[in-house]
């Protein structure tokens, strides 16, 4: 028991580590391509009324693109496929080492007995629990980095104020007067 809480503090000590390295608030990274045909990529600095400001990834320089210019935003999100892995495996891990060891079978001569139960070390089971639940957890991280598209182009007022909230969680700046 002693060695399940040892683990659970480690992991939590470092799942927490990413907060206390915390540097100033970034933006989501865009992809916006404007009716016209061109696209602007950069980070989404704020919000504005009737624009989107965005300091584009190749020069640096802040572009201002009106919300009427724009076809469709593409929020591109970091895969989180890896981190997913690592914590999964951690705690799969954790689970099946604190099952500890199988007790011995025994068989008898007249019974047939058929044993599935061929994992029967507490680190044979600490592999493959952390195997499957990190490989769950990889795929539950791929699929929380799934890029989010807004289109704009032919929609209402209403559903294009609804995507500019939804943008204006995600700037940099989200409260800009």
């Amino acid at each position: 028991m002693k060695k399940l809480i040892s683990l659970f503090l480690v992991f939590s000590i470092i799942s927490l580590y990413g907060n206390l390295n915390a540097k100033e608030r970034r933006g989501a990274d865009l992809v916006i391509e404007k009716k016209v045909g061109w696209k602007v990529k950069g980070e989404l600095i704020t919000v504005k009324l009737d624009s989107l400001l965005i300091k584009e990834s190749a020069s640096g320089v802040d572009v201002n693109v009106r919300v009427r210019d724009i076809k469709k935003v593409t929020v591109v999100n970091k895969s989180k496929g890896y981190i997913g892995l690592l914590v999964g495996g951690a705690i799969g891990a954790a689970f099946g080492f604190a099952q500890g060891d199988a007790p011995p079978t025994y068989h008898s001569a007249d019974i047939i007995d058929f044993d599935f139960n061929f994992v029967k070390k507490a680190e044979q089971k600490a592999i493959a629990w952390g195997l499957g639940v990190g490989l769950l957890g990889y795929m539950i991280g791929k699929a929380a980095g799934i890029d989010k598209t807004f289109l704009f182009e032919g929609r209402n007022p209403g559903t294009v104020e609804t995507y500019l909230e939804k943008l204006r969680k995600k700037a940099r700046v989200p409260n800009f007067q």
